[in-house]
């Protein structure tokens, strides 16, 4: 009987072969997209989840502050039970690496790795690494030590064994080699070495790396196998409360201060402030792409539904003689249903291959590195049948149960109809394939308006023509004032600055009661009295001619609007702060307030405007910008290189524009929108491709009521109009429903963004007008082909 089925099933996907190339491409190009999908999906899920110990480990945060100060990871250490083991990072961004190989085949490297973390012993017990050479145990213990990625090894040493290999970093430390670990994969930290922590105690001072005052470290805590966030939380707040050689947790505050954010939250917590070195993922996009794929797969099946249940009346002879001659309805059910699951076996054939030349495509626009591994490995490949078959019987089941219910005695008289409920139902499923694709179209409406406001919303600073550079090298940094002299000499360098931060890259914080006892967590950064001018902030009150003189600068500091307000001062300026806890590298125990200045942003628009104050202490200026004019740029880089190449001659001239900088921070949302456009596209494709098989057949079964139209007088337009006609109330009703819907959702995803558009009324009509047009477009081919046609081949045979 099984083969039967098959056979006959071969036989009629052969028979009605228009039909079956629409069912079967529409199903492969569906399944093709939602694998994609699920592909991506996975990989975003995955983060960090190859750590053993995954569920145990979790990050120490400040209220919305990630980053908090390193000494607490010094002074927690053995206090709390439940924290077995504690490690911190803090991420460096283009590390230079020298080596000169004892081979004289080999020329010596100079490499820069754009992501390197600073941490502790401790890091490699905590989160796993798969170690080529060198030992968890065993590495990290001492200062200037470090652990390198498989690939950066290979640049660096080629085959040679890099361990304990001595490499020069900066071109200021040496650095020795204490292992080689193969490349993290979905890992939130980004690196491509891991050097020693207390290596900063060499860099930037004896205790550096116990300080409780800036608060610059990520802080990781692994727990015992039967822990207690509440309780733990509970703990080291009260240990904080009752910590005697400082004031860390305020009078005010309460337990929820101290957030123990596990590892499975920290990818997609993107409301993170104030990390670096941290990649985040886009919770909300994810499951928008969930979504997507559901809404993919249910068109493709909407498809195949409506066009075996509209090509039912054909089938309905071929059901009444089956019955007539002893087939039970059990049995045409079975054969509708194999004819079902052929059909998505076929696609999911055609759909493996498109895979094959779609992936490659998505993995250049998600800037992912999805493979088919495990898609075609045997788990996968099992995973698939399964699917298929699902695929196949779900799409079937309502055309199989419809089909085998005709009444063979009406059929074989030629009475039976296909029914208003079958009708009804049809154009149910036709209007929600316009609702998702109403929805879709607003969607890619507000997503592209929605980044182009984050990309031409006022920072409060000018970006344009602004060059940013690192200070490298002892003597560059003892002369800057002689650097920044002969660079003012050419005339296309308009401005010169030097600061530790600058719009996109301020990161220390510090908590101190500015005013009576309440403790203010705050930006904390120096900047040069010319900062002001290059970046064109704008000074609201005070001033900063005091920076001009030559002694006591440190004394004076220039606050923003926001941490004015958090203050509560009417008239900051002239007052005095007198500070007895936490200590600031940047700022001295009692300062002066000379300024307020408008809020700037210090990060992308994903984060809002946090207090900030800035002093003077050019001890801490390792950043330069550089304004230029704009005219004769190339020739104006060349020049700076020429200068950089006097006083850092064993350094590489790197620069970053700011604008391209801060315009690469949303980067992701532009791949978010290309990837949601390909998808919404192929989603009405598909859905196109079912209307115009269901079009094809719904003309041709009203072929003579056409032919009998033209002969009594029907222009080609009144016959396209009344074609049409049914389609088009079909779209105006999915985009009435589909409206609510849409601004509910969009409404829902701009939420995640502190700056945001308004959804404009007019995107309604937008996508009503495109749904219009598309479902009209897709329809009106054979309503035309149909009303040019020659009315008497229509009505010869009455």
């Amino acid at each position: 009987m099984l083969l039967y089925f098959l056979k006959f099933g071969l036989r009629n996907i052969r028979r009605q072969q228009i039909y079956s190339i629409i069912n079967i491409f529409g199903l492969a190009l569906g399944i093709a997209l939602f694998l994609i999908i699920a592909l991506y999906v996975r990989n975003e899920y995955s983060y960090d989840k190859n750590n053993t110990n995954f569920e145990r480990i979790h990050r120490m945060e400040f209220g919305s502050w990630c980053v908090i100060p390193p000494g607490f990871a010094h002074i927690l250490n053995g206090q709390i039970p439940e924290i077995e083991k504690i490690t911190r990072a803090i991420y460096t961004r283009n590390m230079l690496f020298s080596y000169e190989s004892p081979n004289s085949d080999r020329q010596a490297q100079n490499i820069t790795a754009p992501h390197t973390q600073g941490v502790d012993s401790t890091f490699f017990e905590i989160f796993d690494a798969d170690f080529i050479s060198g030992s968890a145990q065993n590495s990290l213990k001492e200062p200037l030590t470090i652990i390198l990625t498989e690939s950066l090894s290979k640049r660096l040493f080629g085959d040679e064994d890099a361990y304990h290999k001595e490499l020069r970093v900066n071109n200021t430390v040496t650095m020795r080699v204490d292992g080689v670990i193969k490349d993290p994969v979905n890992s939130h930290l980004m690196a491509e070495a891991y050097f020693s922590v207390t290596s900063y105690n060499i860099f930037q001072g004896e205790g550096t790396t116990n300080d409780l005052g800036s608060s610059n470290y990520l802080t990781y805590f692994l727990f015992n196998e039967e822990f207690d966030v509440n309780i733990i939380r509970t703990k080291i707040f009260t240990f904080l409360k009752e910590y005697e050689q400082t004031r860390i947790v305020g009078e005010d505050d309460t337990e929820e201060f101290i957030v123990l954010r596990s590892l499975e939250d920290i990818y997609f917590f993107k409301e993170a402030q104030f990390e670096s070195g941290v990649k985040h993922g886009n919770k909300p996009v994810v499951n928008a792409f969930i979504i997507i794929a559901i809404f993919i797969l249910l068109i493709a099946g909407i498809n195949f539904i409506n066009l075996t249940t509209a090509r039912a009346a054909i089938r309905s002879k071929e059901v009444g003689i089956k019955k007539v001659v002893g087939s039970t309805r059990s049995s045409l059910i079975s054969q509708f249903l194999i004819e079902s699951v052929m059909v998505s076996v076929f696609a999911l054939l055609i759909a493996l291959t498109m895979l094959q030349i779609l992936l490659p495509e998505f993995n250049n626009i998600a800037l992912t590195d999805l493979s088919l591994d495990s898609i075609f490995s045997l788990q996968g490949l099992l995973l698939l049948v399964i699917f298929s078959l699902l695929i196949g019987i779900i799409s079937g089941l309502y055309p199989s149960f419809y089909l085998s219910y005709y009444n063979p005695i009406l059929v074989l008289k030629g009475e039976n109809k296909s029914g208003k409920a079958a009708g009804m139902f049809r154009k149910a499923l036709i209007s929600f394939q316009f609702i998702i694709a109403a929805i879709l179209i607003s969607g890619t409406v507000v997503v592209n308006q929605q980044i182009s406001y984050l990309k031409n919303k006022d920072l409060g600073f000018k970006k344009e023509n602004i060059i940013n550079i690192r200070l490298s090298g002892d003597k560059l940094r003892s002369q800057k004032d002689d650097f920044k002299e002969k660079l003012l000499q050419n005339p296309n360098v308009a401005m010169v600055s030097f600061s530790h931060g600058i719009p996109g890259h301020t990161r220390n914080t510090n908590t101190f009661a500015w005013k009576d006892d309440e403790a203010i967590q705050s930006r904390v950064s120096s900047v040069d009295a010319d900062f002001f001018e290059l970046y064109n902030i704008k000074i609201l009150e005070g001033s900063i001619e005091n920076w001009k003189l030559n002694s006591e600068q440190r004394k004076f500091v220039v606050i923003n609007e926001t941490l004015a307000k958090e203050i509560g001062w009417e008239e900051p300026v002239g007052k005095t702060v007198t500070r007895e806890y936490n200590q600031s590298y940047f700022m001295i125990k009692d300062f002066k307030i000379v300024g307020v200045i408008k809020d700037y942003h210090l990060e992308s628009l994903h984060t809002p405007v946090v207090p900030l104050a800035l002093c003077l202490d050019d001890r801490t200026h390792f950043l330069g910008s550089i304004k230029i004019t704009g005219n004769n740029i190339h020739e104006t880089l060349e020049y700076i290189e020429s200068i950089w190449n006097e006083f850092a001659p064993e350094f590489p001239f790197r620069y970053t524009f700011l604008d391209q900088k801060f315009d690469q921070m949303y980067k992701s949302e532009e791949r978010i929108q290309k990837i949601a456009i390909y998808f919404s596209v192929l989603a009405i494709f598909i859905a196109c491709l079912g209307l115009f098989g269901l079009s094809a057949f719904m003309t041709q079964r009203r072929f003579k009521e056409i032919g009998i139209r033209k002969v009594l007088g029907a222009s080609i337009p009144q016959i396209i109009r009344k074609l049409s006609r049914e389609f088009t109330i079909l779209v105006i009703i999915s985009n009435i429903i589909a409206i609510p819907l849409a601004w509910l959702l969009l409404s829902k995803w701009l939420e995640d963004y502190p700056y945001h558009i308004d959804i404009h009324w007019w995107i309604f009509p937008i996508a009503l007008l495109a749904t219009l047009f598309v479902a009209l477009s897709t329809v009106s081919f054979h309503s035309l082909k149909a009303a040019l046609s020659n009315p008497v081949d229509a009505i010869r045979y009455e």
